[in-house]
């Protein structure tokens, strides 16, 4: 499946994306804050960068969970340059 690039309008998050954000949440939410699990097409995260990440959820003070099929009805991504 082919991407959307559109740098002018939000667009909802492709399929093809979805399972992957999934993916690193479930890590996310057991405290795979590095990916060290392995998420395919994902590259691990930096030590240092893992530690920011764990320490801002921890600040928010929310707790993960699982992403719910809702999500994708409101999700919504834009291109932006090469990403």
């Amino acid at each position: 499946m082919t991407v959307l690039k559109d740098g002018h309008d939000q667009k909802p998050v492709p399929s093809v994306w979805r399972n992957t954000f999934s993916e690193i949440i479930e890590a996310f939410k057991e405290g795979d804050f590095a990916l060290v699990r392995g998420v395919i097409g994902v590259r691990q995260i930096a030590a240092e960068d893992a530690v920011g990440i764990a320490d801002s959820i921890q600040d928010y003070g929310a707790q993960l969970v699982s992403l719910p099929e809702e999500t994708w009805r409101t999700a919504i991504c834009q291109w932006l340059g090469k990403y």
